[in-house]
């Protein structure tokens, strides 16, 4: 398999685990939110077992965001794939990596601040040449 190939690929995987975590925490809070409600409307009752299976798309979003992070990671550093799309992609999910606070917050800074480092390399379709002796 080429090396652009591969990290193409490894891109793609890596963002779609990376967006596992805001979908999943934007679910949990729906989740929280329709209990409350529930609450609310129909009197008190025993909310825990609710509460704690709205949590597990929490779990498992952050379980897929670090194998996602590595897989963006080996792409963009290791191969050195620096499409445009890729760009974007991850200037986007650093937005909503921002919302979650405070890991995200964080994971969402530093996000941006490697873009805006590199964001010069990324998009050009031409590969650097080597010396010739």
């Amino acid at each position: 398999m080429k090396k652009e190939n591969a990290g193409k690929y490894l891109a793609i995987l890596g963002l779609l685990f990376l967006l596992a975590l805001p979908w999943a925490v934007a679910n949990t809070v729906l989740s929280m939110y329709s209990t409350f409600d529930q609450i609310t409307l129909f009197g008190t009752s025993d909310p825990s077992s609710e509460i704690a299976t709205s949590w597990v798309p929490t779990v498992i979003g952050m379980i897929l965001f670090i194998p996602g992070f590595l897989f963006l990671l080996v792409s963009v550093v290791g191969l050195n794939y620096r499409k445009n799309w890729v760009f974007w992609a991850i200037l986007v999910s650093s937005i909503l990596l921002l919302i979650i606070f405070p890991i995200g917050t964080v994971l969402g800074l530093v996000g941006f601040m490697v873009l805006f480092s590199e964001r010069k390399n990324f998009g050009s379709d031409v590969q650097p040449t080597q010396a010739k002796n």
